[in-house]
């Protein structure tokens, strides 16, 4: 592989810039926020249906006793694809999360999933493309939610890798960005 400073450098044509959160359990709140923290509210898109947007705004969202300030969009409303989208939605709401936003991915796209365990990555690769899916497992954090309160300390880290053989472009793509927001990997 070449040196580090070459990723750098090659991902600047492509850079992450807007990503999109779909699941709002304990680590859905928990990127959604580190997201928005680093991008801003503009550039990262809480995805729903219009009666979770609404529930959302009415009760509000908190995590470790802040009140969040989300872009809560409809997912079917939004037209243009986004960077990054990631599912952290329970499995038995994956097909749905797919077909809600089968939209908003386009060819330059990653996938990423935090659904640790199950076969979450090989269901987006079938639905998608196989090359578009970072996968990932999220560890070492202590995330709970009550209610529409989530709670995390520590904030923990995702490990991200690809399967041997698949063209690491993408994951090298998104280490990238991690490293230029010091999001935790």
């Amino acid at each position: 592989y070449p040196p580090p400073f070459f990723y750098k450098e090659a991902f600047m044509v492509n850079p992450i810039k807007t990503v999109g959160v779909i699941g709002l359990g304990a680590l859905g709140v928990l990127y959604a926020h580190l997201f928005t923290q680093a991008l801003g509210k503009e550039h990262v898109l809480v995805l729903a249906d219009g009666e979770r947007i609404e529930r959302y705004r009415r009760d509000g969202v908190w995590y470790n006793d802040t009140l969040c300030d989300f872009n809560y969009q409809n997912a079917a409303a939004v037209s243009k694809p986004v960077d990054l989208l990631l599912f952290a939605v329970k499995f038995g709401g994956l097909e749905d999360a797919i077909a809600s936003c089968k939209h908003l991915v386009g060819p330059d796209t990653i996938l990423l999933s935090v659904l640790n365990g199950i076969s979450s990555e090989e269901i987006l690769g079938a639905a998608f493309c196989p090359q578009q899916v970072v996968w990932c497992t999220a560890q070492r954090m202590s995330a709970r939610k009550s209610g529409n309160r989530v709670v995390c300390n520590p904030i923990g880290d995702l490990s991200v890798g690809v399967p041997d053989g698949q063209d690491p472009s993408q994951l090298h793509r998104l280490t990238a960005f991690f490293d230029g927001i010091d999001f935790p990997y």
